[in-house]
């Protein structure tokens, strides 16, 4: 049984998915006893731009809305992080994750800021979880999935269905949201980008080699081989009196 687990998921993603779980227990906890430190780590427009709290571009990735959220993209880690791992080894999967949610986080700021929407907060994995489809879609995409565990189809149309809903959204309701779609597409439009060009990842792990240890260079090679959005208002209590969206 462990050896099964240990083929299904990888030591990496079994340490985000550790990471996680346990930054929404330490987000329960803050709320009730010090909600300030909580309100540090969600990441707002303010926050990163003009207080230069660089942080939530990271730490709001690991931060939920409830429970309903949290359970999504536990799931989409489940399912879709070790075939991305396994492709790219654990420090190049590392990069690829805290990449793709960097990169929601950055088009959530830049987005907002630009409109005057300061205190807009976000949280949530989700970035990450589309850019892990985006990876699964270049390594297998003929792979036969279920959607929502029980319509099947190949992993090229699930992303697609899933990338189509979030244009749709962003074209219909533009940031008038509770769900950061464009996050969604940046971590997609990143995954895709890095799951084909692996070796930019060595520059975010400060090594040479993705596997091939430090210092040593690899050249790469191309690689051979749900939920498409949430609708409901998600709790608002660390950005009060601004809302938040949740990705």
């Amino acid at each position: 049984m462990n050896q099964l687990m240990d083929a299904y998921l990888p030591p990496v993603t079994k340490k985000f998915l550790i990471v996680i779980i346990a930054m929404f227990v330490l987000q329960a906890i803050l709320v009730n006893v010090a909600p300030v430190v909580g309100n540090l780590l969600v990441l707002t427009p303010y926050g990163v731009f003009r207080n230069f709290l660089l942080w939530q571009f990271v730490t709001y990735g690991f931060l939920h809305g409830g429970l309903s959220h949290l359970i999504f993209n536990l799931i989409g880690v489940f399912f879709f992080s070790g075939l991305v791992e396994r492709a790219l080894g654990g420090r190049r999967f590392t990069a690829f994750i805290l990449a793709a949610i960097i990169a929601g986080g950055l088009a959530h700021a830049i987005l907002f800021a630009l409109r005057g929407q300061w205190g807009a907060g976000l949280v949530g994995f989700s970035a990450a979880n589309f850019a892990l489809l985006a990876g699964c879609c270049v390594i297998a995409p003929n792979a036969r999935v279920y959607l929502y565990g029980a319509i099947p189809m190949k992993m090229k149309w699930l992303v697609v269905l899933y990338v189509g809903f979030e244009f749709f959204q962003v074209l219909q309701h533009g940031l008038e949201t509770t769900v950061s779609h464009t996050g969604h597409l940046a971590g997609a439009v990143v995954g895709f980008l890095l799951i084909r060009k692996p070796h930019l990842l060595d520059f975010l792990t400060f090594r040479g080699g993705g596997r091939g240890g430090p210092g040593v260079r690899r050249k790469s090679r191309p690689l051979s081989m749900g939920h498409p959005g949430r609708s409901t208002n998600a709790d608002d209590r660390y950005n009060d009196p601004h809302w938040r969206l949740d990705q």
